[in-house]
């Protein structure tokens, strides 16, 4: 048989922020949260997940110093999964050189994908810090894992 399948969400990534470790160069710069960024607690997919502890309102924060140049991507991408009492919670993610920001809302209990166009936080044409905080200021738990650009 011969045929092809389509899907609503893009497989993989062209760029790596996280994905067991942190990559190509992208360094951790969170605030207000307690993180591992090598548990093998609960992973959506590979070896190791980032396990964030967020204070209210904290943040997982990654910065590249060289500033990722967003010339042929066009979407962020991160799996997140939300931990107990997260349900309906919102992580915001914002990106430096400001821009816009996007509001992502959590699944409590299991991992979901999430695809953001650029376009939805401004379009920017570089990237050195991308933020992901915690918006409904409640101290909570969640697993991140695979987040890059495509």
């Amino acid at each position: 048989p011969v045929g092809s399948v389509t899907a609503t969400k893009t497989f993989g990534l062209k760029h790596t922020i996280f994905d067991d470790a942190l990559r190509n160069s992208w360094t951790n710069t969170s605030y207000s949260s307690t993180l591992n960024l090598a548990s093998t607690e609960n992973n959506r997919r590979g070896t190791a997940a980032i396990k964030a502890t967020y204070i209210g309102f904290g943040a997982v924060r990654f910065r590249l110093v060289s500033k990722f140049n967003t010339a042929g991507y066009s979407m962020v991408k991160i799996s997140i999964f939300g931990g107990a009492g997260t349900q309906g919670k919102k992580i915001r993610i914002s990106v430096t050189p400001a821009a816009q920001t996007y509001e992502l809302i959590l699944n409590e209990g299991k991992w979901t994908d999430y695809q953001v166009p650029l376009i939805n936080i401004g379009n920017p044409a570089t990237i050195e810090y991308i933020t992901f905080q915690e918006f409904s200021n409640f101290a909570s738990q969640v697993y991140i894992d695979d987040v890059g650009f495509y």
